[in-house]
């Protein structure tokens, strides 16, 4: 799975850019140094956004709204020496580390990252056959859908994927677990 994932690293410094690089080792990494570059490199294809705060020529907060006016379906972390301000709180981003973060903590949040996107895909997979189900409750009954091989099937369904989501959500710190809650409740 991690060859299949792209992280875009977008960092001025070229020693930091590397670093990061390297501890990223094992994913996909394209890089940028500025807004510019960025906005180059970002695409479908990118599964998760490591944003610069401040880049020569302009902010990652810039690359961050431009992803969102794209609807890309990448997940954006914001990395910062420095406190974040209302620009990057409105425009949405999905978590943060610090500048000076190790390989551990870097690694973290691009799985955390992945893992909430995860949660997302299953969430939206499993809503088709939950209304499917609720639809046939309303309109045949119970007794009816209870005597039917195709309710099986799709109760087992339904099952399955409500199993596959308490998995992912068992992995989800308490604040990833507020974060996965915003996001569904803001549509994205």
């Amino acid at each position: 799975m991690k060859g299949d994932t792209t992280v875009l690293l977008v960092e001025e410094r070229r020693e930091v850019a590397e670093r990061h690089g390297r501890f990223l080792d094992g994913y996909a990494v394209r890089t940028a140094r500025t807004v510019a570059g960025a906005l180059e490199r970002v695409d479908d294809d990118v599964d998760v956004a490591l944003l610069d705060r401040r880049l020569p020529d302009g902010s990652g907060i810039e690359v961050l709204a431009e992803i969102r006016r794209r609807r890309l379906a990448c997940r954006v972390a914001v990395v910062t020496a420095v406190p974040l301000g209302f620009d990057a709180i409105e425009v949405g981003f999905d978590g943060w580390v610090s500048a000076g973060a190790g390989r551990k903590e870097l690694r973290e949040v691009v799985e955390a990252l992945l893992d909430r996107e995860a949660f997302d895909a299953k969430l939206r997979e499993s809503a088709a056959p939950v209304l499917r189900r609720a639809y046939l409750e309303s309109t045949r009954g119970d007794t009816a859908l209870d005597a039917s091989e195709a309710d099986a099937e799709l109760t087992e369904r339904i099952d399955r994927l409500h199993d596959e989501i308490d998995d992912l959500s068992r992995r989800f710190s308490s604040t990833d677990y507020r974060a996965v809650f915003r996001d569904l409740g803001s549509g994205r």
